[in-house]
């Protein structure tokens, strides 16, 4: 039997409704978006571990600036001392000698413990160049994220905004048409969620 030309129209309507829930749901899946914000977040993470590796060496060099201080500390001290000791009275001849031999031992000391000291200071002074450099990869990393969300969000309004456009349910016993309206956009949004498995955009109230 052939169907009245009213409910061949309509079953057409139909079909094509379809292909365009079809067309948005596969537009919502395949959005470039998606792709370049996995890789963002690939640049953020992966900054993330360079910085962390930079600011440990960092960390190590000022432990080694700081043991070295106190190293140097040391030997001034004991080498005041043993002035002080050296210059008071009633020092014999043979703890003289002892001082004095100490006191050359002390300033070999100082000089080796001195020059280390300039050679980490040298080199932690390179390794805080290379921890701005990575803050500054990292903070353009995590900016170029939040813009790529931006501009995922805003194509995915747009698709809400086509599927509140182009469909348009029929009201009956079994639910208003804002019911079906908001039923068949979630639909598109839970099949974007289970293929890309991003939080879909909530659809704003109709």
């Amino acid at each position: 039997m052939k169907a009245e030309p009213a409910v061949q129209r309509r079953l057409l309507d139909l079909a094509e409704v379809d292909g365009e829930l079809d067309r948005l749901a596969h537009r919502r899946r395949t959005l470039p978006e998606h792709v370049q914000l996995a890789d963002a977040e690939g640049a953020v993470r992966t900054a993330k571990d360079k910085l962390v590796g930079v600011e440990t060496v960092a960390g190590d060099l000022d432990r080694d600036i700081r043991r070295l201080e106190r190293d140097i500390e040391g030997v001034l001290a004991r080498a005041q001392r043993d002035n002080t000791m050296l210059a008071g009275s009633g020092v014999g001849a043979r703890q003289a000698t002892e001082l004095q031999h100490e006191l050359e031992t002390l300033a070999r000391r100082q000089t080796v413990l001195e020059d280390e000291q300039l050679e980490v200071m040298e080199q932690r002074e390179a390794v805080g160049v290379d921890v701005e450099h990575s803050r500054g990869v990292l903070a353009s990393a995590e900016q170029a994220v939040g813009e790529i969300i931006e501009r995922r969000d805003s194509a995915l309004a747009d698709i809400d905004a086509a599927v509140a456009q182009d469909y348009q349910p029929l009201i009956d016993w079994r639910g208003t048409a804002i019911y079906r309206l908001r039923a068949a956009a979630n639909l598109v949004r839970r099949l974007q969620a289970e293929t890309t498995g991003a939080t879909p955009a909530r659809l704003e109230a109709l």
